[in-house]
């Protein structure tokens, strides 16, 4: 028969606690434009896992659900990196894949491409994958192509057309 160790009702009850603050934590930290918000609670879970390291080393009993406890939270940690990482590198490469076609059509065409549709690329794919994003041809010559922050609201990459690279605005 498996024995418990003592007073494990409250250990039990505190790592399902800090599962699901860890799960709704991920939830919401892992949105789009809300990457940022994690630095915010560094300092706190800073906090809270030097508190961890003593109790990892001064309570014997209360070790193993405190290492669990800790492993919950770099998990969590590592996952919302990954989702911003993922979402980062996938809207980066979906912009040069935009990028490459309207310099293709300018090269083709000897202007801009009036609209996404020209030059096959569907806006509705266009906003669901860049999400908050603009592409507009001035006067037909120069075109301007811009999307949101993945993980920082109100700021933009925008691509600068004559040096070929990618500006983040603020």
């Amino acid at each position: 028969m498996l024995s418990l160790p003592p007073h494990w009702h409250r250990f039990d009850k505190a790592t399902w606690q800090t599962f699901v603050t860890v799960v709704v934590a991920a939830v919401f930290l892992g949105t789009r434009h809300v990457g940022f918000m994690s630095l915010l609670c560094l300092p706190f879970l800073a906090v809270w896992l030097l508190y961890s390291a003593y109790v990892i080393v001064r309570y014997p009993l209360r070790r193993t659900a405190q290492t669990v406890r800790v492993a919950m939270w770099v998990v969590g940690a590592m996952v919302i990196v990954g989702i911003h990482s993922a979402r980062w590198h996938t809207t980066r490469s979906y912009a040069n894949t935009v990028v490459t076609a309207i310099r293709a059509y300018t090269q083709t065409h000897g202007g801009c491409p009036p609209t996404l549709a020209a030059i096959g690329i569907s806006p509705a794919d266009f906003k669901d994958v860049l999400g908050l994003s603009s592409y507009q041809c001035h006067g037909g010559i120069s075109p301007s192509l811009a999307y949101a922050v993945p993980y920082i609201i109100y700021e933009t990459y925008r691509y600068d057309f004559p040096t070929s690279k990618w500006v983040h605005d603020d």
